[in-house]
């Protein structure tokens, strides 16, 4: 089997020990699709087995690359000593709670499913919330170091000053101080956290404006945080109330979904935008 010339759903390493030396090695597989419509998997292994560990990475989450990986996992969990699923977007998480009669707790059946491979380890990033934790097992999370991106922003000398750090809402707010901590140590002094605050239509729900609990000064370099972008409506509503006279403007996510592009949030101010997981197909800002 040639080696996948495009990007799989889900990506698989072993960790091989042949007695002389310890060493890792991707395996490829392919799928197959039957008449019925239901997909088969075929590994092209040439290893001895049993592995001393497999890590198997979930590229996307669609229902498709879904049941890949509970394929996939399945077949390596009594073929290695140790099984880590590294899943940077937890699918379904957005939905974590029964929100009407109508609608499934869709993140409880999708972590239940998972739980029945039985791996060691869940690695993710950011997740939008703590529910997961509660229902993934072994679930170990990991937060992006936002310092890269903020020198390659302002430069490795910038200390600071004149940043704010923007949390468009409470549910981000924790994660925003953290970083303006994370941000301390490292030397910058971030000059203010603000947490904004939405403004719904009692009917639909929909975004209809956002307020700030404190005005914001000008000639300030503005960083919005957030876990997820998706169409971005949240991030354009929010600069519509943000300072015009203002140094910079900047969006960071831990994970771009981006279904609408990112002009949409250029044409609405933003000066950069940034993501630490793209999953968009062609991974272009």
């Amino acid at each position: 089997m040639k080696k996948p010339p495009t990007r799989k759903n889900v990506s698989i390493v072993a960790l091989v020990d042949d007695c002389e030396e310890t060493y890792s090695v991707p395996i490829y597989y392919k799928t197959i699709t039957f008449p019925s419509g239901e997909i088969g998997i075929e590994f092209d292994i040439a290893h001895n087995e049993p592995y001393e560990g497999v890590t198997i990475k979930i590229n996307s989450v669609t229902t498709e690359s879904i049941m890949e990986l509970m394929f996939i996992g399945d077949y390596f969990r009594t073929r290695t000593k140790r099984l880590t699923l590294n899943m940077a977007f937890i699918p379904f998480a957005r939905q974590d709670r029964e929100t009407t009669p109508r609608h499934p707790f869709t993140l409880k059946t999708f972590a239940k499913l998972l739980n029945t491979i039985g791996f060691d380890e869940v690695e993710c990033v950011t997740p939008h919330s703590n529910v997961p934790e509660n229902l993934i097992n072994n679930l170990v999370t990991i937060e992006p170091n936002l310092f890269p991106m903020f020198t390659r922003l302002y430069g490795f000398k910038y200390k600071g000053n004149d940043v704010i750090l923007l949390a468009p809402d409470a549910g981000a707010e924790k994660r925003v101080y953290q970083q303006a901590s994370k941000l301390s140590k490292s030397g910058i002094n971030i000059k203010d956290v603000v947490t904004m605050s939405k403004q719904r239509d009692p009917a639909t729900g929909n975004i209809i404006g956002y307020r700030s609990p404190v005005n914001i000064p000008d000639n300030m370099h503005l960083l919005v945080l957030d876990d997820i972008c998706d169409g971005g409506r949240t991030f354009i509503e929010l600069a519509k109330v943000l300072p015009t006279k203002r140094k910079s403007l900047t969006l960071y996510v831990t994970h771009g979904i981006f279904s609408k592009g990112t002009d949409i949030l250029k044409e609405a101010g933003y000066d950069n935008v940034s993501c630490y997981n793209d999953m968009r197909k062609d991974n272009i800002l």
